[in-house]
């Protein structure tokens, strides 16, 4: 069992270069003075060194770096939880059962505040929160013997899987209505809110088996069938195939210190596409 809980300030989901860093890069003036820069409020204000004009402080195409970095901190808290139970029961010295039940979840909370007051652009606050669950059913039966110089195993199982998701983001429009405080229910506009809900469920079949002679030549094959809900209702099954092989031809090769170890190996394997 696996459980993480973490929380994250100054995140940025919508840009991997930060506005702070994006804005050294262009439309700057680098002979600024730095240490000025940090001194973005007198008297209570927002103030900048691009001004919109004499009389008016209000900045004008691009925040302070430093604006930016402490007026605009994003927040994210996440919740992890990864858990599996199982058993095994042996049922002869060479076959065994088993059986496991697994659960996944994942819950996130965003809050953005993606243009703060005081900035170039009208403010703006975003509310996100989603959450993930996938649940998992397996059950298998494994067989392992060695008769004489050939080794055989094999395996076959079936898989069961739950999934959904649930996830709300909300914007505000046209600025919002309250200096310095960040709430959807401040929105001037009528806030932007779009809800989605995701729910899919497959199944599956497989068996795999391996065949190996004298510790030098090995053969393994695999099937799986799967289904799936999101798919074609008349057509929503797809089979896939591998089969692989390989030669130990450093068992044939005199022992020696230089070359100890070599393989051949070919193999096929599909992957399942829906």
């Amino acid at each position: 069992v696996l459980y993480q809980e973490k929380s994250t300030v100054g995140y940025n989901d919508k840009n991997l270069i930060l506005p702070a860093v994006a804005s050294l890069r262009q439309w700057f003036q680098r002979q600024l003075n730095m240490k000025d820069l940090r001194n973005y409020r007198m008297n209570g204000n927002i103030v900048t060194w691009n001004r919109t004009s004499p009389t008016n402080g209000k900045s004008i195409g691009w925040n302070s770096p430093f604006f930016d970095q402490y007026e605009q901190p994003n927040k994210e808290d996440n919740k992890a939880f990864n858990g599996k139970l199982g058993a095994t029961y042996n049922i002869t010295s060479d076959l065994s059962a088993s059986a496991e039940v697994r659960k996944s979840y994942l819950g996130s909370a965003y809050w953005d505040k993606t243009n703060a007051w005081g900035g170039v652009a009208v403010p703006a606050y975003e509310e996100s929160l989603s959450m993930t669950n996938k649940d998992e059913v397996a059950g298998f039966l494994n067989y392992k013997k060695k008769i004489n110089k050939f080794d055989v195993s094999g395996m076959a199982g079936f898989e069961k899987q739950f999934y959904d998701r649930t996830y709300m983001i909300s914007n505000t429009v046209g600025g919002m209505s309250v200096a310095n405080f960040y709430s959807i229910s401040t929105s001037v506009g009528t806030p932007i809110t779009t809800n989605r809900k995701f729910k899919a469920m497959s199944d599956a079949l497989y068996a795999t088996a391996s065949v190996g002679y004298d510790d030098f030549l090995f053969l393994d094959g695999s099937i799986r069938k799967d289904w799936s809900s999101t798919a074609d209702s008349q057509d929503n099954g797809v089979l896939t195939l591998g089969a692989s092989g390989s030669f130990v031809f450093s068992n044939f090769i005199p022992k020696n210190n230089i070359f100890t170890f070599g393989k051949l190996r070919a193999g096929f394997a599909q992957a399942p596409q829906f």
